[in-house]
């Protein structure tokens, strides 16, 4: 079985990191969308008592911390910053793909 080099684990980690930064965002991003749909909507009234209203924008708020969380260098561990598709990290300068 072939041993990956300290570089392959890193860009092998990175991918994980992303796969997983996309499992969350997307979610993310369709509740933020819910959210504005919802307040913006002319049956608000109708949700406005419902767990609902509540429940979404907690969800959406988790994973947003969530993503902050996870979205660091494999390397350094230092937050990769806004840029979804980083080629290295802008702190240490490793190679992430």
């Amino acid at each position: 079985m072939d041993e990956m080099t300290p570089e392959q684990q890193i860009v092998h980690k990175f991918k994980k990191v992303k796969r997983q930064f996309w499992r969350v965002s997307i979610p993310v991003w369709v509740a933020l969308i819910g959210i504005m749909i919802l307040f913006n909507s002319p049956y608000k009234s109708e949700f406005e008592d419902s767990a609902f209203v509540l429940i979404l924008p907690l969800a959406a708020l988790a994973g947003v911390f969530y993503i902050f969380k996870i979205w660091r260098c494999p390397s350094c561990d230092k937050y990769l910053g806004k840029n979804i598709n980083p080629t290295f990290c802008n702190k240490c300068g490793v190679k992430l793909k």
